[in-house]
């Protein structure tokens, strides 16, 4: 194609067969690049907003400077001005799309089908709305756009949450006197547990334990309760 003056510039994957190491190596910081050719083929390993990897015949290396919409100068490499001036609206859709697109894991394919035809549903919207002649002003950026649409759907629905646990039969300011909790009693003091007590085993009914309960004012071991026994409970109960 090169001999008969059909030339190429078009981006390229990483797995491809013969790629420099270089322009495989995976880089993140924004504008950080990498040109390296042989013979008549060109070939870039860029990073804008994702990195993207170009092969051309056309473009001459180097890098021109231009000033962004909020004023910050980058680093754009000629294969990419090239790239983006030959570009068609399909190549640029796709582009537009890709920037801010739903990405998930899922292993349903008609999950990434209905999202990425909604992807293209926001970005033909908002290449309509940068067409609309009673704009007024600069157009938003299409982030914003996209937030603005979100915003705007969600509005102030909010989820509400629901209980998992088992609702109680009795109201709140009625379960609250009687609910009784294991404390532990001040002064580093102890007293005789309540359930030791009541066991029929000498060597527990004079245990004294350190926790109590306070509305009670007698001692439990919170031991009877870790282990499974569950003697606070019990003794509530009887």
């Amino acid at each position: 194609m090169f001999d008969k003056q059909i030339y190429v510039t078009g981006t390229v994957r990483s797995n491809r067969k013969n790629l420099p190491d270089e322009v495989k190596q995976t880089m993140k910081k924004k504008g950080d690049l990498i040109e390296m050719r042989r013979d008549n083929l060109l070939t870039v390993n860029w990073v804008d907003r994702k990195q993207v990897r170009f092969l051309s015949t056309f473009s001459a290396s180097g890098t021109v400077d231009k000033i962004s919409f909020d004023q910050k100068v980058n680093r754009i490499p000629l294969c990419v001005i090239d790239y983006n001036s030959g570009m068609g609206e399909v190549d640029l859709a796709d582009m537009m799309t890709d920037y801010y697109a739903a990405e998930f894991k899922t292993l349903k394919c008609w999950k990434k089908v209905a999202f990425h035809l909604l992807d293209r549903c926001m970005t033909n919207a908002y290449i309509l709305y940068k067409a609309n002649p009673n704009l007024v002003g600069r157009p938003i950026t299409h982030l914003k756009f996209i937030t603005h649409v979100v915003d705007g759907l969600i509005g102030g629905y909010a989820e509400e949450r629901i209980r998992v646990d088992r609702p109680s039969i009795l109201p709140l300011a009625a379960r609250r006197p009687e609910r009784h909790f294991i404390d532990f009693i001040p002064e580093k003091k102890r007293l005789k547990c309540q359930v030791c007590a009541r066991k029929r085993s000498d060597s527990c009914k004079g245990t004294r334990v350190r926790t109590w309960c306070r509305d009670c004012c007698v001692g439990h071991s919170i031991l009877e309760n870790v282990i499974g026994n569950n003697g606070f409970r019990d003794y509530r109960d009887k």
